[in-house]
């Protein structure tokens, strides 16, 4: 499992976005990147104040993770939504 498992997920997380912006209208989604990390481990994904969400490659290349995957994205958007405030 590798870039085929990545690449596949992305298009979810597209897809995701775009569904989101299609139920939601009210809400901003334009600009939202996503980068993914081949260097992040402790997460599965982060959101910054500049409407980027990163992914992590370690987490996401393991099939057995991919359940909880939209979730994830669903959870970054919504901060990037909120908008994210640094502690």
């Amino acid at each position: 499992m590798g870039n085929e498992q990545i690449l596949k997920l992305h298009t979810v997380a597209v897809k995701t976005i775009a569904q989101l912006r299609e139920d939601f209208p009210q809400y901003n989604f334009t600009g939202i990147t996503l980068k993914w990390s081949n260097r992040m481990t402790r997460a599965a994904g982060n959101a910054n104040g500049r409407r980027v969400i990163k992914l992590s490659v370690p987490i996401w290349r393991v099939e057995e993770n991919e359940h909880g995957f939209v979730d994830t994205v669903l959870h970054e958007v919504a901060h990037v939504i909120a908008g994210v405030r640094e502690m």
